[in-house]
């Protein structure tokens, strides 16, 4: 009986332990990619902590580019899931309003309050992305 429970713990303890080096294994790649884009872009890469997100900043011609990785907590509070974000920032005023997001960011597109809501009607438009505007 205890060569059972000795396999049990073997088996849990390689899952976990291989989880953690697939997880850390995508990250360094992460990394990788990202500092390669960086050099490409000529942007700044901050590398982050040893087990976290890099960042990379910079002009990405009249753009201020930054890309950074962001944990976001569920809805119901019961888990996060992490999230790849660009944000590009025009160095001229635009002359509207607008934001895109995934159709679970409803709720803070919508404390926006743009008054147009638009899907483009294209057939590589996934619909679960959403553009609000006031144009």
């Amino acid at each position: 009986m205890n060569w059972l429970w000795f396999l049990l713990w073997l088996v849990l303890s390689g899952f976990i332990l291989g989880a953690f080096i697939w997880s850390t294994r995508v990250l360094f790649q992460q990394k990788r990619v990202w500092g390669a884009f960086a050099r490409a872009g000529r942007m700044t890469l901050t590398p982050g902590p040893f087990l976290g997100s890099p960042q990379v900043q910079g002009n990405w011609g009249a753009f201020r580019f930054s890309l950074v990785s962001e944990e976001q907590k569920s809805p119901d509070a019961r888990g996060t899931r992490f999230r790849s974000v660009v944000e590009l920032h025009r160095q001229i005023p635009m002359r509207f309003s607008g934001a895109v997001g995934f159709g679970d960011l409803e709720q803070q597109l919508g404390a926006l309050n743009l008054p147009t809501t638009f899907v483009p009607q294209s057939p590589i438009w996934k619909p679960c992305l959403l553009y609000t505007s006031d144009a």
